[in-house]
Parts: C-alpha cells; structure tokens; sequence
C-alpha cells in the first residue's frame, strides 16, 4: 500500500484480490448472494471496483434480479426503497477469491430525501 494505512480508519484486515484485466480495476467474481443464496453471477463474472461511486451498478439482467429480491423500485433513474424498510433488508454478499464481503441493509442503501 503507497503510503502505508492508518488502523484509525478502518477495522479487520486487508486482503488482495489479483486484477483480471491488466490495465483496469477488473476482479473476477466468484458470485453474489442474497439471503445466503447465490442470486447472480452463478458461473463467475468480471466485476469493476470503483471507488469513486456510490451505487453498486451491473449488467440490467442483474440489477432487476436485485432490485426485486429487496422490492425496490426505479424511480426517476433510480431504484429506491421505503426507508422504513431498510432494516428488514437482507444482507447482500460479494465472493471474491476466497473470501466473502457482505454488507448489510443499512450500509448498500443510500438515504437521500
């Protein structure tokens, strides 16, 4: 890491996950699931890291498996959702190598009024 880390911004430990694409922030993903199941990606996809947004974004196919699975619903461009819901959402799980990333509810729907 360029520069070190600082373990005052962060908690758990780094993992590396090698780019599939040199040249890109490409990774290959081993699957996505919702509600402990593998919803998407069931065969392994590519998946672009990007930290400079704040939505999590795919293939269409993808997204309408996702966005019905939590029941949000496209409004003006964007899927949104009850905020009075957010804590009866499922977690969300991203496999990259061996490891597993999860976020929860609270942490994947972004509150905007």
């Amino acid at each position: 890491i360029l520069g070190g880390s600082d373990p005052s911004y962060y908690t758990g430990d780094f993992h590396y996950v090698s780019i599939s694409r040199e040249g890109y922030w490409h990774v290959d993903l081993n699957g996505v699931s919702i509600k402990n199941d593998i919803a998407l990606c069931h065969d392994g996809c590519t998946a672009a890291i990007d930290t400079g947004s704040s939505f999590i974004s795919g293939p269409a196919s993808s997204v309408s498996v996702l966005t019905k699975t939590i029941g949000a619903v496209l409004s003006k461009g964007n899927y949104v959702i009850d905020c009075k819901q957010i804590h009866l959402l499922p977690d969300i799980s991203f496999h990259l190598g061996d490891m597993t990333y999860s976020l929860s509810s609270s942490t994947y729907v972004l509150k905007y009024s």
